[in-house]
């Protein structure tokens, strides 16, 4: 079992910029599988494939005008509706076919600039199934 960190989850701010989705779409941002471990020792293709399971989690990234409300009266569906940044956990093959990379330029700590490519999945709102509210409680596995 491995424990999901703050560490997994990226800041909005240092994510590519998406455009709006319609409707009842919403955007994540999932996980990525780690590269090293906190000691240094950069991880197998095998090990990075143990934790697949990161990639449906995600982090909300931008939602629809009409996302998580009852589309027959306007009400919010949920009492506590997943907000822009939240860590939710989706279907496993939720956006399935609907998932873009998007590419933006940033500068690494010696300076040099490098482009930095982002997966983002489209997805219905109803395939969201929970927010992970506090992380730090969950093993994975």
């Amino acid at each position: 079992m491995t424990q999901l960190t703050t560490r997994d989850i990226p800041n909005l701010e240092d994510l590519p910029k998406v455009d709006q989705p319609y409707l009842y779409r919403v955007i994540i941002h999932p996980l990525k599988p780690r590269e090293k471990t906190q000691g240094g020792i950069i991880l197998t293709e095998q090990s990075r494939g143990n934790e697949s399971y990161l990639e449906q989690f995600g982090v909300l990234v931008k939602s629809g005008p009409t996302a998580f409300v009852d589309s027959r009266t306007g009400e919010n569906l949920f009492d506590n509706p997943p907000k822009l940044g939240d860590v939710v956990m989706f279907m496993r093959h939720a956006g399935s076919g609907r998932d873009f990379y998007k590419e933006q330029v940033v500068t690494d700590s010696n300076g040099k600039e490098i482009i930095n490519t982002e997966k983002f999945i489209l997805m219905n709102d109803k395939d969201i199934v929970m927010t992970l509210s506090d992380i730090s409680g969950y093993k994975l596995g």
